[in-house]
């Protein structure tokens, strides 16, 4: 790999590499911190309304605005039918999956929830 190949692999990938490695980190905190590592908790809370707060709409506005300035309708039928086939495709490869992990290994297995009979109503 050429310096310059180097450098447009982190331009392009620089923002998820982040990501990743704020990730591994903190996994990595919390198996050597343990309990103490809820003092952070509060950080990761603010990652998550940041997200939904600014990413969210940003992507929302960015699509919209590219569907917006398509002239062919055609092309839109085609990308917007594209992604519907992939979201379902999607759900449906998600449902096989933890329906097959669920019968394997039941949540519920050994938990035994004992239920009061129902009082008089009045």
């Amino acid at each position: 790999m050429t310096t310059l190949e180097k450098q447009s692999f982190w331009k392009n990938y620089r923002f998820p590499i982040i990501l990743l490695a704020g990730i591994i980190i903190g996994s990595i905190i919390g198996l050597i911190m343990g309990e103490k590592a809820i003092v952070l908790k509060p950080f990761g809370q603010v990652f998550i309304n940041l997200m939904f707060t600014a990413v969210v709409p940003l992507v929302f506005v960015t699509i919209s605005s590219a569907v917006g300035s398509m002239l062919n309708m055609k092309r839109l039928g085609k990308i917007l039918g594209n992604m519907l086939l992939v979201f379902c495709v999607t759900g449906i490869i998600a449902s096989v999956i933890i329906i097959t992990v669920v019968s394997i290994f039941p949540p519920a297995a050994g938990a035994n929830i004992a239920l009061e009979a129902a009082g008089e109503l009045e």
